[in-house]
């Protein structure tokens, strides 16, 4: 990431409202290539966005998103 460059990441959990997981800031995290952010939601489907600010000609590249989860068994 370079200076002015935020990405915050917001999930929508069963057709819910946007709630934010988390923001890559690079005033606050410096020019750091990868985060994790930790949250126990339990849904049946689910929808991630990410809103990106960058100024000037600057753009923010993202290569991949991760998501890993558990399948709780029916009972």
């Amino acid at each position: 990431m370079a200076t002015g460059e935020v990405i915050t990441c917001y999930y929508k959990a069963d057709r819910g409202t946007w709630t934010s997981l988390g923001t890559l800031d690079y005033l606050v995290d410096g020019a750091i290539s990868d985060k994790s952010f930790k949250k126990d939601i339990k849904t049946k489907e689910l929808e991630i966005k990410l809103a990106f600010v960058f100024s000037g000609s600057t753009a923010v590249k993202v290569d991949y998103i991760m998501v890993l989860f558990n399948v709780e068994p029916a009972i």
